[in-house]
């Protein structure tokens, strides 16, 4: 994570290295605070979750998470399942195989 001591408080700064760019992303929220509040305002208590990214880390911990299998290094290695498409995730969670 890039480390920028003026606005830590307010943001999170990542570099994506394959595109060269810098993802910000409010540190007030991440996708795993949404959909938790999403799960209760519509009372979802089964969740499942697959991502790529540094904004997706809490979101896979947080919510049967998978990840894709160009994944960044942080997500590899941690005992994720890995898909190389959403659809083959959805397939599997229809089917209970999470």
């Amino acid at each position: 994570m890039i480390y920028q001591k003026n606005y830590q408080d307010f943001v999170h700064c990542y570099l994506i290295e394959s595109n060269k760019a810098i993802e910000i992303i409010s540190s007030k929220t991440n996708k795993s605070l949404a959909i938790q509040y999403i799960g209760r305002l519509e009372h979802i208590n089964d969740i499942y979750t697959i991502g790529d990214s540094y904004n997706d880390i809490c979101m896979i911990e947080d919510y049967h998470g998978c990840i894709m299998k160009n994944s960044i290094k942080e997500l590899k290695g941690r005992n994720y399942k890995e898909y190389d498409r959403v659809s083959d995730f959805i397939k599997d969670v229809l089917k209970n195989e999470i």
